[in-house]
């Protein structure tokens, strides 16, 4: 498991949901925090 995977899984379990921003493909992930507010996950 990458570092970003574990990080993504860290931020799901407190709360983070998922958000499709028209990222498609890219190595990045766009996730949501309780309030909505957005933040990306980079790889390492």
């Amino acid at each position: 498991m990458t570092f970003r995977q574990r990080s993504v899984d860290r931020a799901a379990a407190l709360g983070a949901t998922p958000v499709d921003v028209g990222q498609g493909g890219a190595d990045w992930m766009v996730l949501a925090d309780l309030d909505r507010s957005e933040f990306c996950v980079y790889p390492a």
